[in-house]
């Protein structure tokens, strides 16, 4: 991250440039009055390998923070997974016992249809039969 910072000249040099100062401003780009960028360079006091020492510890415990935050994310995509395949199997087997239910009623009417058609066809039949007697036999038996 850099920052832009307005030019400090009239200021003393005791106000703002404690070593806590110099520290933090490591990578803060200066704006002068002529609007000119200057990037302040690392502190040379600073003992360069222990500041790299910090960083790579920083960045161990930064990855090693990540891959845990990953594990977990992975474990809880894993429950809800499995959460999801029982309740799509649940939901299966709803399915098919609706569609069997479904299947059942349906031939039951059909079953019923086709006893209707077969007592109308019979029905037919004797009509047919009286008619072609000539009507002497006027008497139907309906069931």
């Amino acid at each position: 991250m850099v920052k832009f910072l307005a030019d400090k000249s009239d200021q003393s040099e005791n106000e703002w440039e404690s070593q806590d100062d110099v520290d933090n401003m490591e990578n803060t780009v200066f704006a002068d009055a002529t609007g000119s960028k200057k990037r302040r360079g690392r502190n040379t006091n600073c003992n360069s390998d222990e500041a790299q020492k910090r960083r790579l510890e920083k960045n161990r415990e930064s990855a090693k923070e990540s891959r845990k935050r990953k594990k977990q994310y992975m474990s809880n995509l894993e429950i809800h997974n499995r959460t999801l395949l029982k309740e799509k199997a649940k939901l299966m087997r709803k399915i098919n016992a609706l569609e069997e239910r479904e299947r059942l009623n349906y031939l039951s009417h059909v079953d019923t249809v086709d006893q209707l058609l077969q007592g109308r066809q019979v029905l037919y039949d004797r009509l047919e039969e009286c008619l072609e007697s000539g009507g002497a036999k006027m008497e139907l038996e309906i069931e």
